[in-house]
């Protein structure tokens, strides 16, 4: 049986405490063959230096070995502390739906009204050649046909008695201030022609005196 050699080994912890153990030679061997994983540069880390003398002893320290001995630097993690676990903070309890007070409903001011009335649609006075007038809705009223007589003079039957002459009435814009005037003398006409019972004028009379009607219950009431 090999006989096994008792030696000391001290190490320097922090604060400068010496430990001892007492190893035996294999147990140096294997700590020889140990190679620490921790980096040199870890501030977490402390160095350890196994120092072996002539004699067979093996001494660990923090500081390097004395010239002459076999060293071996092994580095060591030193213990971190956990982290703290921040304290759970205090919820309130919630309000139930049914105690939570409700928010009442605010009553808005209705819009308000505007009864400015809108102007009246334009309206044209046109005047005809033969110096008659009436109220259009628009300056550029249809071209009419005007008979103008023919005296034949060869006395041939192939020659009319008269021809027809284009013309247009001249229109002029009516006014602002006298349109609901017009509009209310649009809407006699159209009465007046409904009165009358001619059925080639009915659809025509009809449209006039409703229009005329809509005009002066929109714009011209709060006018005259």
């Amino acid at each position: 049986m090999r006989r096994l050699t008792i030696a000391t080994k001290t190490m320097l912890l922090a604060g400068g405490t010496l430990l001892a153990l007492a190893i035996g030679d294999g147990a140096a061997q294997s700590a020889r063959t140990r190679k620490s994983r921790t980096p040199v540069n870890d501030p977490n880390a402390t160095v350890i230096y196994r120092c072996t003398d002539a004699s067979g002893m093996l001494s660990i320290q923090s500081s390097p070995c004395p010239r002459g001995q076999h060293q071996e630097r092994s580095v060591i993690a030193r213990p971190v502390d956990p982290v703290p676990v921040p304290a759970t903070a205090t919820v309130a309890p919630a309000v139930p739906v049914a105690d939570a007070p409700q928010p009442q409903p605010v009553a808005l001011p209705p819009p308000p009204v505007d009864d400015t009335p809108l102007p009246p649609p334009p309206l044209y006075r046109c005047h005809t050649p033969s110096g008659g007038s009436y109220v259009n809705e628009t300056d550029n009223p249809p071209e009419r046909c005007r008979d103008v007589p023919l005296v034949n003079i060869s006395g041939s039957q192939t020659v009319p008695d008269h021809e027809c002459e284009l013309e247009r009435d001249r229109c002029e814009r009516i006014p602002d201030q006298e349109l609901c005037a017009s509009w209310k003398q649009r809407l006699g006409e159209g009465k007046a022609m409904l009165e009358l019972g001619n059925p080639d004028l009915v659809e025509r009379a009809t449209l006039q005196r409703d229009q005329a009607e809509r005009v002066m219950n929109r714009s011209c009431l709060t006018r005259n």
